[in-house]
């Protein structure tokens, strides 16, 4: 949220003690590889995500039509950070 809406600028550094467990593994080669992780938003966090993600897209200018075009437009701000 804080990239794809704030647009704030994040940068993530760990070494191979502070993985927890295999999965965790498995979120951050979704997140590098997609720019997103699989059910991380869920309900009433996606909805209001959504919400959050057409202002920002209208304040920069971007004309979204559809649910679908915000979660493209939300992953895209995700993988160019």
């Amino acid at each position: 949220r804080r990239v794809g809406v704030d647009g704030e600028k994040v940068c993530f550094i760990f070494d191979e003690s502070n993985v927890l467990s295999s999965g965790f593994i498995e979120a951050i080669n979704a997140l590098l590889a997609s720019g997103e992780i699989p059910g991380l938003f869920d309900g009433e966090e996606y909805t209001a995500l959504m919400s959050a993600v057409r202002d920002s897209a209208l304040r920069d200018g971007v004309i979204v039509d559809s649910e679908e075009e915000l979660w493209r437009h939300f992953t895209g701000v995700v993988q160019k950070n």
